[in-house]
């Protein structure tokens, strides 16, 4: 059989099955009380006490995350939010489905995050907030954007969709702003098949995402608010628990593909990510630039046709996508355009062996030759 690597693959051991088999012999599969079900609860308390935070609140989503966030702001339409164009659309459509105006401001190089000389510049009257994405698992300058949130009285939400682990200083991304976005996906550092978390360490904002996330309800089948259902299910909950039980041991994995990564990959054909100091990447991707020279569409090509599940996150910006496209958005983003041509993310993931890590490096040491 053809040897394949994915380029993600979420960790599952008989830890999850028992857990979910649980629920299941319960009849436990979702609850619809306010505070969420017991363990929708127990996930919560495990995920904040690992992220060192006050509140956490599961939701159904990253997106989802997102979009309460912005309704526990209320922001709304006439408002605008600056966001990365270098990211999942995720980040912009939950803007948009408030009805307010995203407004893409560009990154920086080296971490793939907004740019804070950028981001002043696209500050208006009508400026409510900014999406920090840490894209990759890569912490953007969270400390600079905060000083300019400040400056100019908004509210920093984090999309550490990406970034569960990561860090600044000993202080985890996500933890920083207002509120912290998550998602756990399979692709992402711990994995409910699909699901979310928001953070926040402002109680009245917690109480009210736990509404938010319910159809707004402070009493049973009595809104006091606009929300939705964007509840986890305790089935889904169940296997966060477990994967939370090895998030320590998920995280030390990753990097020591990285490492091996980072020690052996050409860097004379290659821009290699770094961590700077102070800070810590959880590797959730890994994720390399092809110098100037380099055909990157046939370099994925060759790595995929050998059996390595190297893809491109993101090829086409934001902005440039057919749906914001016919919504008017114009503009340049010099790096955004840049990286979005030289990007490649490579296999990277728990299970993912030291021989693993050996072919992907000689697959791609050849196929460079080829591009």
């Amino acid at each position: 059989m053809k040897k394949y690597i994915p380029i993600s693959k979420p960790w599952i051991t008989k830890r999850e099955i028992e857990l979910i088999q649980e629920q299941l012999l319960r009849s436990n599969l979702t609850s619809s009380s306010i505070e969420g079900g017991k363990i929708v609860q127990e996930l919560e308390r495990k995920i904040a006490s690992f992220l060192k935070v006050k509140h956490v609140i599961a939701v159904n989503s990253g997106t989802s995350a997102l979009l309460a966030s912005l309704m526990a702001l209320n922001i709304s339409s006439g408002d605008e939010v600056i966001v990365p164009s270098f990211t999942f659309m995720a980040t912009a459509n939950a803007v948009l489905m408030v009805g307010a105006k995203p407004v893409f401001a560009d990154i920086t190089l080296d971490n793939y995050g907004l740019d804070p000389k950028d981001v002043e510049r696209k500050i208006t009257s009508k400026t409510k907030a900014i999406i920090v994405v840490h894209l990759y698992g890569y912490p953007a300058h969270i400390e600079q954007l905060l000083e300019l949130a400040e400056k100019h009285n908004l509210a920093v939400i984090e999309d550490t969709a990406q970034a569960l682990g990561s860090s600044v200083k000993g202080k985890y991304v996500g933890t920083f702003g207002l509120l912290g976005c998550f998602s756990m996906y399979p692709s992402k550092l711990i994995t409910t098949a699909e699901g979310g978390f928001i953070t926040t360490n402002d109680e009245s904002l917690a109480q009210k995402l736990r509404m938010i996330r319910n159809h707004g309800q402070s009493e049973p089948y009595t809104p006091s608010i606009l929300g939705l259902n964007l509840r986890l299910p305790e089935l889904l909950a169940a296997i966060g628990i477990a994967q939370m039980e090895r998030i320590e041991e998920i995280i030390r994995r990753r990097r020591h593909i990285a490492e091996i990564y980072s020690q052996n990959l050409p860097n004379e054909d290659l821009v290699i990510p770094t961590e700077p100091n102070h800070v810590k990447f959880n590797w959730n991707y890994y994720t390399v630039r092809v110098n100037p020279g380099i055909d990157r569409e046939k370099l994925v090509q060759t790595l995929n046709s050998k059996g390595v599940g190297a893809t491109v996150y993101y090829r086409v910006p934001i902005h440039r996508t057919p749906l914001y496209q016919k919504l008017g958005f114009k503009g340049t983003l010099p790096n955004t355009e840049l990286a979005a041509k030289t990007v490649v993310s490579l296999p990277i993931y728990p299970e993912m062996t030291k021989e693993d890590a050996e072919y992907v490096i000689e697959v791609l040491k050849t196929s460079l030759t080829a591009c």
